[in-house]
């Protein structure tokens, strides 16, 4: 009975309607992690793509990645972890959404497969903000 309480509300009350389109606008990075810019702005673009939002015609959204880390947070044992952190800035129009994301990863125990681990967690991180921060900034 729960459950066809449950799928009787979602069936009637829907989809958040998205109001208006948006381009990509300007996209810096107060970082010192390389690429960290382009990472946002594919997130972006693609959280704008997957909603039918993204018009190159349209308002602007700017983003401002304000912080990109990875640190070593802690070792049990021979484990390394390190604590990956993001935040994003996003401003379109009057509404401003800050978006802060975070994951630990474990140290692979060499140099190369680290800076691709690190590249991933935060292209990751990039991903979950961007798309959360663009589904806010489009709600009505």
């Amino acid at each position: 009975m729960f459950l066809g309480l449950l799928a009787g509300c979602a069936v009637h009350l829907g989809v958040l309607p998205i109001a208006g389109s948006w381009s990509v606008g300007e996209v810096s990075a107060l970082v010192a992690e390389p690429d960290a810019d382009a990472w946002v702005r594919e997130a972006t673009v693609t959280a704008l793509v997957a909603r039918g939002a993204l018009d190159p015609s349209a308002p602007a959204v700017d983003v401002v990645v304000t912080e990109a880390a990875w640190m070593p947070a802690r070792r049990a044992g021979d484990v390394l972890l390190y604590d990956a952190r993001l935040t994003l800035r996003f401003t379109a129009g009057d509404r401003v959404a800050t978006r802060t994301r975070t994951w630990s990863a474990v140290d692979p125990g060499n140099a190369a497969d680290a800076r691709v681990l690190r590249e991933d967690t935060l292209r990751m991180l990039a991903r979950e903000a961007a798309d959360d921060a663009i589904g806010w900034l489009l709600a009505p």
